[in-house]
């Protein structure tokens, strides 16, 4: 498996990373991309449509916070952003990522 932490890239270089990933034998379903609040890529107007090219499987939500007080809180608000971004209820997003 392998996880793109705090991934920021263009929706277009999804399948490049996949097909290199290919070459070591990981098949598109061990390939993981993570998006966090924390970083401030997760609202830019590119990242709903960057989401969906992944696939809500494909998503693991990161706090990448220095402080865990709002660790929480920052969950809870990535959860938001893929479900706007899938129109999903959060519960369902929570139970997916």
């Amino acid at each position: 498996k392998i996880y793109f932490h705090a991934f920021s890239g263009k929706g277009g270089v999804i399948p490049s990373l996949l097909s290199a990933c290919a070459k070591g034998n990981l098949q598109p379903e061990d390939v993981f991309f993570g998006f966090a609040p924390a970083i401030p890529n997760f609202y830019a107007p590119k990242t709903p449509s960057v989401m969906k090219r992944i696939g809500i499987n494909q998503l693991l939500i990161e706090t990448d916070l220095e402080d865990a007080s709002r660790t929480w809180e920052d969950l809870i608000e990535g959860v938001r952003g893929i479900s706007d971004a899938f129109d999903l209820d959060v519960e369902d997003v929570a139970d997916i990522t």
